[in-house]
């Protein structure tokens, strides 16, 4: 029943889409994994107290009460929909929120999300820790537009956003769309000697620049440039004695993990893995 009143509020477009996938599905006939897509946001509708707000050619606007967001996510073949099962319904940050309440025994105050793609992640931290300053680094364009409309949508009227690079220094980048699968998950960026108007910043330039003496968290997913970014070398690594914990996901195909472990190891964190994260927290900065 619950379903079926969901389904009369939908959108006229949308009701439509899942009759075609009714109606495939009662023939045998093959469905298409975008009917496939939109039949699984059916049913998290119920699942998640949720309700259409938007839908058009580019994307569905969905508000989830019990998970107090309201996201928009593109349209299969986009790869929104992976994400927004990834953040909110694996949660897969939630050890991450666990791992610093446990160890320092406190609600965290300030989130940095470096490769925030459309800006689920920090709407999932926002919505667990109402209080939490957030700031968001994402170089896609298209990614960035929706990084502004989620964010519009839940009021994260304070938050910092930078549409940059996270990179060793200040260089021009280009983002390069031949990373991974292509999708809109896996933009990379790669430095450049043109003026692209992109611009590669440090974590440490972005954490002066934002006058956080702390970062309480801090999430890389940056589609291989933790290689850049790990790089003893070229890299200022000071940001590390000032976060308290740290979630990356390691793109191996670029870096060793053990490289990457072996710089944690000399600024005295401990660390364990949670799934495709790795999950660090600062011993130094336990009281």
């Amino acid at each position: 029943m619950k379903r079926f009143s969901n389904f009369i509020f939908l959108p006229f477009t949308f009701q439509f889409e899942i009759c075609k996938y009714f109606v495939r599905r009662l023939f045998g006939a093959e469905i298409a994994k975008s009917q496939k897509q939109l039949y699984t946001l059916f049913c998290d509708l119920e699942r998640y107290s949720g309700k259409v707000l938007r839908y058009d050619s580019e994307a569905i606007t969905i508000q989830f009460q019990s998970k107090n967001a309201v996201v928009s996510l593109r349209h299969f073949p986009s790869s929104d929909y992976k994400v927004f099962t990834q953040v909110f319904k694996d949660e897969q940050y939630k050890s991450t929120l666990e791992a610093f309440r446990k160890n320092f025994n406190q609600e965290p105050e300030c989130f940095l999300d470096c490769g925030g793609n459309i800006g689920l992640t920090s709407i999932f931290f926002k919505a667990a820790v109402p209080n939490i300053k957030i700031c968001i680094v994402e170089p896609d364009t298209e990614n960035f537009k929706f990084i502004e409309q989620n964010f519009s949508e839940n009021n994260l009227t304070d938050a910092h956003l930078f549409k940059s690079g996270i990179w060793s220094s200040d260089t021009f980048l280009e983002v390069n769309s031949s990373y991974g699968d292509g999708n809109h998950w896996a933009k990379s960026v790669q430095e450049t000697t043109t003026d692209t108007g992109l611009h590669g910043i440090s974590i440490s330039d972005l954490q002066n620049r934002l006058k956080w003496p702390i970062i309480d968290i801090l999430k890389i997913d940056i589609e291989g440039a933790e290689a850049e970014v790990f790089n003893t070398q070229k890299s200022d690594l000071t940001f590390l004695a000032k976060t308290k914990v740290l979630a990356i996901e390691i793109h191996e195909d670029v870096i060793e993990k053990q490289t990457i472990l072996d710089v944690l190891d000399q600024y005295n964190f401990g660390y364990f893995s949670d799934g495709e994260l790795t999950i660090a927290y600062n011993q130094q900065l336990i009281l």
